[in-house]
């Protein structure tokens, strides 16, 4: 044990030698802590505050969902194969558009006789990452009527408390999924741990008192 005396007098104190310091943390397995920080990135207008919305908005946070849980193409099941074919005769489509199209181009380029060398035979191949689909600022939009979904706005031009509100609600259900290995994550040899902390920066930023109460009702 330290001498709490010594401590504050910045003593030099002599330890057991068969006292060592833990290398791991020892908590691992036993809490989670997940963190909501208080800079979320939200703006009026985009850039005008440094920061890119669709970096920072819920379609960041939808790609990541997606791409830990929901993306067919990590651990695929029986439930994935549909989309998986889907996705690979567009691919097939396109790779075959693109062959049509740079025909002129690659017939030059393969008619080089470069001494030494044989002529080049080029192919093109394209990949289709389902996830680069949600990889835009209007991912997330609004519909500005509450029955219809014919008109919608991005989600940068909705109020900044309510994205606020949205986020955090979104960011608690990841985090949720997450530690119950939901999806994807559910393959996985890692132990659920059975404490679980979400620490939030600020959650009333941009809430008025109202919004604040259905936020804690709610989370």
């Amino acid at each position: 044990m330290l001498d709490p005396e010594k401590v504050s007098k910045k003593e030099n104190q002599p330890t057991d030698y068969e006292m060592e310091c833990l290398t791991n943390n020892p908590l691992k397995d036993i809490i989670r802590i997940d963190i909501i920080n208080t800079q979320r990135g939200f703006s009026d207008s985009e850039g005008s505050d440094g920061y890119d919305s669709s970096k920072t908005g819920l379609s960041s946070q939808l790609r990541n969902y997606y791409d830990k849980y929901l993306d067919p193409e990590k651990s695929p099941g029986p439930e994935d194969i549909n989309i998986l074919m889907t996705v690979e005769q567009a691919r097939k489509t396109f790779d075959q558009n693109l062959k049509e199209k740079f025909t002129s181009a690659i017939s030059e380029l393969e008619k080089l006789g470069y001494q030494g060398i044989s002529n080049p035979k080029i192919t093109l191949k394209t990949k289709i990452i389902s996830s680069e689909a949600l990889n835009h600022d209007s991912a997330v939009q609004y519909a500005l009527n509450s029955n219809s979904q014919e008109f919608a706005l991005p989600e940068k031009y909705n109020g900044l408390g309510y994205q606020n509100l949205i986020s955090m609600v979104f960011h608690l259900i990841s985090f949720r999924d997450g530690w119950m290995r939901i999806g994807k994550s559910s393959r996985t040899s890692d132990k659920i741990e059975p404490l679980h902390l979400v620490l939030i920066e600020e959650p009333e930023a941009h809430l008025h008192v109202q919004v604040q109460q259905v936020f804690i009702r709610k989370a």
